[in-house]
């Protein structure tokens, strides 16, 4: 890949529509596009068995007297259209790469057996300090349980009378 040029692959893993493998972005890092991504490639599996992918190039369609069409938003300049195939190269090189990285096993996560640490068992943690929340004092607790209110009823009894008293 260029180093103007990244491919960006987006896997289609929903299916919808069907036949649709991948979206495509190509993101500019240099020149007047630096900074700018251009969507709407398209990768879909080819109706034909044993050929390669196809690549669709961005397009916007509208209609004319009821018939739909297409216009395309990346068309070749004068000189021919060896820039569409070098693009539609560039984006079916980094979709393979990303399938072919996709298929390649894992590097084992599980550590090799050693017998003399596998049986050992692991000395036994601390146990976490456990947050207390706010304290009420002894005494007005106790004062509390001999009048048969709580905190939040003596709140509600001091707001009835127009003061609010913070208990906590």
């Amino acid at each position: 890949m260029s180093d103007s040029v990244t491919v960006k692959i987006l896997p289609n893993d929903k299916g919808i529509p069907s036949g649709k493998l991948a979206d495509a972005e190509l993101h500019f890092h240099a020149g007047p596009l630096a900074g700018l991504r251009l969507l709407g490639f398209a990768i879909w599996q080819s109706r034909v068995k044993g050929s390669a992918c196809n690549v669709t190039f961005p397009a916007r369609t509208y209609s004319v007297n009821g018939e739909r069409r297409s216009f395309a938003l990346l068309r070749p300049s004068d000189s021919g259209i060896d820039g569409q195939e070098r693009i539609r190269a560039l984006i079916l090189q980094a979709y393979a790469e990303q399938v072919e990285q996709a298929a390649a096993p894992a590097a084992p996560s599980v550590p090799a057996f050693d017998p003399k640490t596998a049986f050992a068992v692991p000395a036994a943690a601390p146990a976490p300090a456990r947050e207390e929340g706010p304290q009420v004092p002894e005494e007005r607790y106790q004062a509390e349980q001999q009048n048969g209110r709580t905190a939040t009823d003596t709140r509600k009894f001091s707001a009835q009378q127009g003061s609010v008293l913070d208990l906590f």
